[in-house]
């Protein structure tokens, strides 16, 4: 399998652009156009902006829930949100301002029924997830709340789990005055003692210099994964061209990554080497581990990544630069996705065929379907192609919610790594498109 690269800065946590729906306002009535009560003929006529013209004036007793001095009947935005009433999805929550419902409904074998709300508030940022199962929702109901700085940066992420959300994850996430993530924090048992630590130390151009993890819980010390430095070593045009990683933190490089760029400065190849010691000639010795090769198109789009073993990842794209067609080959496994677009350049379906697999993985059709804006409203899976649908999810909006999160679930480009801090990409699965540019960010360093 291939190993993931992503781009070279880190960027500040993702703005959401937000869609609009409507909900009905609420008006008052008063005498209006000077009519007189005592005609007989001529009935009250009531009129908001009569009844509304004194709100300020006197309003002792009456309804105000933001208490900015204008009662709620005559309140254009009674929560105080910043959001007008019908453009609100809890006009009276003042923390929700547009909500995004999806519904599962599955066959009951690897597709179960369940629901997942996403909760977004007046400045367009993600405040709650949750997923309720309709099966065994003591232990697979969760959920997660983001908590933002003033400066709309992600400082924090509670997760719950079961029917009374008893809290078994936190992430924190700390900044400089620069802008830049310098530590990323996790708890993963709920206490008030975070065990993994990761910081993060940049150059004077502001490109990464380095990144440590360290994990309390790992007692044996025994795993790279959990504690490790990586250190990354520019060329005078300010090019990464090296990697340096000590896979225990105990004073010793243990592999080292080497960078070529081609003419246009994408990474052309990537040479692994581990180093290690030779008790006969106390010195210490530099193997090959594998090498990746990346070919581009004339726009610098990526075609297809070689890891030198064999194995291999292909990208067709269309004239809008949109991915028509993925295959991954691994050994004598091959994965085919295909998808197709309208002519909005909304993906609309897709179909994954695999080959060579020793289990008996069956090919998947992949359905979406849209409304009139572009958001999407429904989407449908059938394994084994047959006809037979093993799972189906509505998406419907209240408010204003995400316009991007009509993204179509059809094919994963792959989780950033840590040099791209899950502060910044934690939004990325209602905002990833299947475009060129995704694949060059995932790839390129």
């Amino acid at each position: 399998m291939s190993t993931n690269y992503t781009i070279k800065k880190l960027s500040s946590a993702i703005a959401i652009t937000l869609f609009a729906t409507s909900l009905t306002a609420c008006g008052g009535g008063s005498d209006s156009g000077g009519q007189s009560n005592n005609n007989p003929d001529k009935p009250p006529v009531n009129t908001p902006s009569d009844k509304c013209k004194e709100v300020t004036a006197s309003n002792s007793g009456q309804a105000d829930l933001d208490k900015d001095g204008i009662i709620d009947d005559c309140d254009p935005d009674i929560d105080g949100d910043g959001v007008e009433n019908e453009k609100d999805a809890k006009p009276l929550d003042a923390t929700v301002a547009g909500v995004s419902t999806l519904s599962y409904r599955g066959n009951g074998y690897a597709y179960v029924d369940a629901t997942e709300n996403f909760y977004f508030n007046a400045k367009k940022q993600l405040i709650e997830k949750e997923y309720l199962s309709y099966n065994n929702a003591g232990r697979n109901n969760r959920s997660e709340k983001f908590t933002y700085d003033n400066k709309g940066r992600l400082i924090r992420l509670e997760s719950t789990r079961g029917i009374d959300k008893q809290t078994d994850r936190i992430e924190v996430w700390v900044y400089n005055k620069k802008d830049q993530l310098i530590e990323y924090q996790t708890n993963d048992d709920g206490d008030s003692i975070f065990e993994a630590v990761t910081t993060y130390r940049y150059n004077l151009n502001g490109d990464i210099a380095q990144i440590t993890k360290s994990d309390t819980s790992d007692t044996s010390n025994s795993s790279y994964f959990y504690n490790s430095t990586s250190t990354f070593i520019y060329n005078s045009l300010n090019q990464l061209e090296q990697i340096e990683t000590d896979e225990y933190n105990n004073g010793s490089i243990d592999r080292i990554r080497y960078i070529t760029l081609n003419a246009n400065n994408y990474i052309a190849k990537s040479d692994l080497y581990y180093l290690e010691g030779n008790d006969v000639t106390n010195s210490e010795v530099k193997t090959l581990d594998r090498t990746f090769e990346y070919s581009y198109d004339n726009q610098g789009n990526v075609l297809k990544v070689d890891t030198g073993d064999g194995d291999s990842i292909t990208y067709t794209y269309n004239s809008q630069n949109n991915i028509v067609r993925k295959i991954t080959n691994s050994g004598s496994s091959v994965i085919d996705i295909e998808v197709s677009y309208n002519k909005a350049g909304l993906a609309t379906s897709s179909k994954e065929t695999f080959k060579g697999f020793i289990a008996n993985v069956q090919n998947v059709t992949n359905i979406a379907e849209y409304n009139n804006s572009g958001l999407l409203t429904k989407t449908l899976v059938d394994v084994s192609q047959n006809g037979n649908i093993n799972q189906e999810i509505t998406y419907s909006y209240q408010g204003r919610v995400p316009f991007k999160f009509n993204v179509a679930p059809f094919f994963d480009l792959g989780q950033s790594s840590s040099r791209m801090p899950t502060a910044t990409t934690i939004l990325n699965k209602v905002n990833m498109g299947y475009t060129a540019d995704a694949v060059k960010d995932f790839y390129y360093y």
